[in-house]
């Protein structure tokens, strides 16, 4: 049988224990909210990402109706289209009529660049369909010398859908999401065979993908 000075003992360490045993779980507690609030930290506030999502879609809306006024413009224009690539065609090709239907756009991200002039990146997918007049071939005019190819191209009116592509937009914009290059430039030249042009230094940067 324990004496009262054991029992005051005992009951001293018991209490002691739940103390500690306190002390442990708050400052594991505490470690993980400061683990939280470390994650936390350096991310934007929601109310930036709100408006740098909205600056995002106006900057995709103006240039998404700035390409479809341009296709508009241009679409009853013939072009050459060059065979590249064809060693024994050098200088041939077809003529026709072409313009994009540009029916959409997502935005894709929102990106923090390493530029301090322009620290926002956002990238935006547009997404056509490709229509061509029927391609009139060059040899047309060597093989009937009574027929212009470019003429027969320039009285073609109807178009025939030539598949659904995509194009990706990146656009580096200041710390307000405001874009300072020039919105209006007109898309790469897309060829008869889908041969995509150069991107230029005027023209933000981007990426063609066919559907």
């Amino acid at each position: 049988m324990k004496s009262w000075l054991e029992m005051q003992r005992s009951s001293r360490a018991g209490v002691a224990g739940y103390v500690l045993l306190g002390l442990i779980t708050i400052s594991a507690i505490a470690g993980c909210d400061r683990g939280v609030e470390g994650y936390l930290e350096g991310l934007p506030h929601p109310r930036l990402v709100a408006q740098l999502e909205e600056r995002a879609h106006d900057l995709a809306h103006r240039q998404h109706e700035y390409f479809k006024a341009y296709e508009d413009e241009h679409r009853d224009e013939v072009r050459f289209h060059d065979i590249s690539g064809q060693p024994f065609r050098d200088g041939e090709g077809v003529y026709a009529k072409d313009y994009r239907n540009f029916i959409g756009y997502t935005i894709d991200d929102i990106l923090r660049s390493d530029s301090y002039r322009t620290p926002v990146e956002m990238v935006v997918t547009y997404y056509y369909e490709w229509n061509t007049t029927p391609p009139r071939a060059s040899e047309l005019g060597r093989m009937l010398l009574d027929l212009d190819p470019r003429l027969v191209a320039e009285s073609d009116s109807e178009f025939t859908p030539r598949g659904r592509h995509r194009m990706t937009r990146r656009y580096l914009c200041d710390s307000r999401g405001e874009y300072r290059g020039n919105l209006d430039t007109p898309l790469p030249l897309e060829t008869y065979y889908f041969d995509v042009g150069e991107a230029t230094d005027a023209s933000p940067a981007f990426e063609f993908a066919s559907e």
